[in-house]
Order: structure tokens, then C-alpha cells, then sequence
């Protein structure tokens, strides 16, 4: 009411709202309403006076086609009888509630230290984690329970990385060593070469896997500087990347026939996949970032 007595001044028209679903029957009774209302002020009317909805809606507003987008006054043009009642349309804008995390949904007990690295197979049916306790735990999500543990590394697992296909997961730590996975939870590859730790692992895009085998090749960054291309399939190393003057803490496979990896030296190195062969180097001693580079992001 309060509204409604500020703009008592400026010149009205009665209103009629109609939902966009069912037009032939007004939501409510006629409204005298001021010509310069904005589509907040039909929002508001129709909330609180018309529909009396406790937790406001957004709409947008129609005369005739014409969308309200600016004042009542200006939809209706200055050839509109404003002494006939306007009916206005409304009609629901599209709304998405999120409802705030205010509890644990589930506790998967099983690791005796720190869990170290988690990742969720790309079907949701399993999800992985690597442990300081030198075990890779399989779960169940379906069920929440343990599937299986791995138990081939002897020191703390550092990072855990799921094939595109979900068939295969990389596994590795503080032992240098690079172990592949079945999904049923046994060991396929043993993979040696790193001199020291393995921070990071990336798997080949699933639309670059070689059709024969089915199988993606896999990196894996290190602590030795180095980036290692494996092929899993015959358990070697095609080639390496030993650029990076200090650790590399990140490597990610684009699908672009491209390898990035991140670094402890400050600089971010851009890679062929094809080949290994260096592309381009982002930052530096002089430009780029102060510290060191401990994670990436692609928009692919």
C-alpha cells in the first residue's frame, strides 16, 4: 500500500494480469496501477498482491506480444485507450535453486592417513583415492562401500588419475613409481623412470586414443624435472620432456594434440603431444609469475 501511495501522483491504468498458460482467465482482480511501473513493480505486484507467493517468483511481463522491458507507459505506446483495462501476460522465468551444503551426505571409512588424492570414474559408478597409508582404495558409490585395495606402492600415494574410458586407473607417489590399474582393482603396469616423487598424471583425451588398442598414452610429471609419455600398453616410455629447471607440478593433455606442464621454476611449457617437441614457453625470470606455478586449468 505504501507503493502504491508514492505513485499516486502519476497517471494509471487498470491492469489485468493473465498467466501465458491459461489467458483466458484473469490471476486475479483488476489493478489500478501508476503507467510508469517497471517490471521489478509487476514482479512485486504480482507476488505479494495477485498470487500471494511466500517465496517470490521472477516473471517477465506481455502486452499483447510486446515484452515489458522498460515502464507500462512506454509497451503501450501513446495510441493505447488507457481507460479500457490493460491485461498483461505473465510468464515464469526460468529458476534454479541450489540448496546449501549444510551436512556430510557419507563418510567412507578405510584410510589410516591423510587421503592424499581422490577422482570419480567418468560412468559415477566408482570413485578412487590414494592415501598417505601407501594404499589405493577403490569404492562403491552405489553402495559406499570398498571394492578393493591396492596395496603395490611403498610410499605415500600422491596423485590418482581415471582414463576417459574408465577401464584403466594411474596411480603414483613419493616412490617415483607409475602403477595402471584394471577397474577390477589389479595391478596392469608397472611403469619406472622416475629418478624422484611424481606430483601429477594426465591421460590422453579419449577422442585421440588409438583405435586399435582402445588404450590413451599417459604423463607423468615429477620431481626429476622431467615429464614422461608412456605408452601402457607396452609398458614403456616414448619419449621425454626434461626442459623445466625444477620440479614439475602439473601436466595436462589438451585436445589439441598439445602438452602443458607447470612448474616450481615459474614457468608454464606448452609441448606437442606427437612428438614431445617444445612449442612455446609462458613466463620467466623477468615475466610472468613471482613463485612457483602449482596448478592449471584448459577450456577444452
Amino acid at each position: 500500500a505504501t507503493a502504491m501511495e508514492s505513485l499516486s501522483e502519476a497517471p494509471t491504468v487498470f491492469v489485468e494480469f493473465r498467466s501465458k498458460t491459461a489467458v483466458d482467465e484473469p490471476s486475479g482482480p483488476a489493478l489500478n496501477i501508476p503507467l510508469d511501473s517497471s517490471p521489478s513493480r509487476l514482479q512485486e505486484l504480482l507476488n505479494h498482491v495477485v498470487l500471494h507467493n511466500e517465496n517470490p517468483l521472477p516473471y517477465s511481463f506481455f502486452v499483447g506480444d510486446a515484452e515489458v522491458s522498460g515502464t507500462l507507459a512506454s509497451t503501450l505506446g501513446t495510441g493505447a485507450n488507457m481507460e479500457n483495462t490493460i491485461v498483461v501476460t505473465y510468464l515464469p522465468q526460468a529458476l534454479f535453486r541450489v540448496n546449501p551444503v549444510t551436512r556430510c551426505s557419507s563418510t567412507l571409512p578405510g584410510h589410516t592417513e591423510a587421503v592424499l588424492a581422490v577422482q570419480f570414474s567418468p560412468d559415477g559408478q566408482f570413485v578412487v583415492s590414494g592415501s598417505g597409508d601407501r594404499t589405493v582404495r577403490f569404492w562403491d558409490l552405489q553402495t559406499e562401500t570398498p571394492m578393493a585395495t591396492g596395496t603395490a606402492h611403498t610410499d605415500h600415494v600422491l596423485c590418482v588419475s581415471i582414463s576417459p574410458s574408465g577401464q584403466h586407473i594411474a596411480t603414483a607417489g613419493k616412490d617415483g613409481e607409475v602403477i595402471v590399474w584394471t577397474r577390477e582393482a589389479k595391478v596392469y603396469r608397472r611403469l619406472k623412470g622416475h629418478r624422484q616423487w611424481v606430483n601429477a598424471l594426465a591421460w590422453e583425451p579419449f577422442h585421440k586414443v588409438n583405435p586399435e588398442t582402445g588404450v590413451g598414452r599417459l604423463a607423468s610429471a615429477g620431481k626429476d624435472r622431467t615429464v614422461k609419455i608412456w605408452d601402457i600398453v607396452l609398458g614403456r616410455c616414448i619419449f621425454t620432456l626434461s626442459t623445466h629447471t625444477m620440479s614439475v607440478t602439473c601436466v595436462l593433455w589438451g585436445g589439441d594434440d598439445c602438452l602443458y606442464t607447470s612448474s616450481q621454476d615459474r614457468t608454464i611449457q606448452v609441448w606437442s603431444a606427437i612428438d614431445g617437441r617444445p612449442i612455446r614457453t609462458l613466463g620467466g625470470p623477468s615475466v610472468g609469475h613471482a613463485h612457483w606455478v602449482n596448478t592449471m586449468a584448459l577450456n577444452t
